[in-house]
């Protein structure tokens, strides 16, 4: 299975640590749902995973240093959650990232050079 989408309004509970045993995992999307808890460490096993789309959810807790496994992440959007703490710097070392959103860092990111 190379996507799973499953957004906009049916999922309730935690995510699963069993989606990090779908390692042919490219596209993750649970945006729009109800969501809650922190993030399992087994989703950062995911090395083939290229978008994560959890916005809009309840989720809480902090993103683990493990994002830097991530090595093929193009897409990471988490806004509209509960999520504390600041970036990894691990995050750095996704040089194939191109979108990364979250509220919180989001002004940060859209400011204009001067």
């Amino acid at each position: 299975m190379k996507y799973l989408l499953l957004q906009e309004g049916i999922l309730t509970g935690t995510i699963p640590s069993q989606l990090g045993s779908i390692k042919s995992l490219e596209k993750l999307d649970l945006n729009f749902n109800l969501l809650d808890g922190t993030l399992p460490k087994e989703l950062y096993s995911l090395s083939n995973l290229q978008q994560l789309d959890l916005n809009d959810n309840d989720l809480s807790g902090t993103i683990s240093s493990l994002i830097g496994q991530l090595s093929r992440l193009i897409f990471f959007q988490i806004q509209n959650n509960k999520f504390s703490g600041t970036v990894p710097s691990e995050m750095g070392s996704l040089t194939m990232l191109r979108k990364f959103c979250t509220r919180e860092f989001m002004p940060w990111l859209m400011r204009p050079k001067i």
